[in-house]
């Protein structure tokens, strides 16, 4: 064990356990300290010594490892390993649909544009992440991964609405940005939990003329749609638009006025407006919402939520400053109006 020496110009922990005879000045046959055994090592490369322990030492095997887990065997590629690195994903596999969801994920919820797929950019961020990926065509994504995902969530939601017993509406009528017409239907319930849940059920194309019974066809194809039963519907909340209250009244559905809604006709109007939320938040926290104790704990914990959410988006600097300072300016301001008009 004396006569042996490491290889020159090598730090690796390997040569702890393997070494040249000191008249071996080539250093040309690694033998091993423990067996005496020769072990291949052309030019230094150390592969061999490490299967050697692993097969015939494999304690020192293990507190070589230890030491040292980056320089084994196991971690060196093979030539096969290597092409497969750089070969592409099968479109049918694993890894590349979990991908390709992600993607699908992204274009949906974030609602990107199906052209985001194409550019530059992206592709270049996709290639970084992983090399192997090729990212499908952006109709692929159109009509096979945004369509699967559609079908996959309404299912999803269809599951959920198996759980309510009673369920409200709401809905609207509003335009794109390109001004074209749209339709908006959600639904609210009480799950098994007694949790309140609110899921959109559609958001459709409308083109027909906006007249009550176009409105009230389009609404009662949409529940029919849904498989739900319009006898367990408590009601239906929408704005004041006469077209969609005729709607409602046509379907023979409950309807229940918007109250941010006539809120926000309450501001337009010439002294209501501010003068009145001081008042009605005090209503609400000493009286409408305060939980009373022959309430269930259900019916407390849902004017605990309202009243929270109220008393949350009256508390910003802009609302308060409104509630304050609002009801006096905007007396001085009726006054001088009913002034200029008694003048005029």
């Amino acid at each position: 064990m004396e006569d042996f020496v490491p290889k020159r110009k090598s730090t690796s922990e390997i040569w702890k356990y393997f070494g040249y005879r000191k008249d071996d000045t080539e250093q040309k046959k690694a033998l091993c300290r423990q067996c005496l055994a020769v072990v291949a090592s052309t030019r230094g490369n150390t592969s061999n010594m490490f299967d050697h322990l692993k097969r015939h030492h494999k304690l020192l095997y293990d507190q070589c490892k230890q030491r040292t887990p980056g320089e084994t065997s196991s971690d060196q590629k093979t030539i096969t390993e290597t092409f497969a690195s750089l070969t592409p994903y099968d479109r049918k596999s694993k890894r590349h649909q979990q991908i390709t969801d992600a993607i699908t994920f992204h274009l949906a919820k974030d609602m990107a544009p199906m052209n985001t797929v194409v550019k530059t950019g992206f592709k270049k961020m996709i290639c970084t992440l992983d090399k192997r990926y090729e990212i499908p065509s952006r109709t692929y994504f159109s009509q096979v991964a945004i369509p699967e995902l559609y079908e996959k969530q309404r299912l999803q939601v269809a599951n959920e609405l198996l759980q309510a017993v009673h369920y409200a509406f709401t809905a609207d009528l509003w335009s794109s940005r390109t001004t074209a017409p749209y339709i908006g239907l959600t639904i609210h319930f009480i799950n098994d939990e007694f949790e309140l849940k609110s899921r959109c059920l559609q958001t459709a194309f409308f083109p027909d003329v906006h007249t009550s019974e176009n409105i009230a066809a389009a609404l009662k194809e949409a529940v029919a749609s849904w498989n739900l039963d319009e006898e367990h519907l408590v009601c239906i909340t929408s704005d004041n638009a006469a077209n969609i209250v005729r709607a409602a009244s046509l379907n023979k559905w409950t309807r229940l006025q918007c109250f941010g809604h006539r809120l926000h006709l309450a501001v337009g109007e010439d002294y209501i407006s501010i003068s009145c939320l001081k008042p009605v938040l005090h209503l609400f926290n000493t009286q409408l919402l305060q939980g009373q104790d022959e309430e269930t704990d259900l019916t407390k914990k849902l004017k605990k939520e309202m009243l929270d959410y109220t008393n949350e988006k009256c508390e910003d600097k802009a609302s308060r400053y409104c509630i304050l300072f609002g009801p006096p300016v905007q007396d001085g301001f009726h006054r001088c109006r009913q002034k200029a008009s008694s003048q005029g």
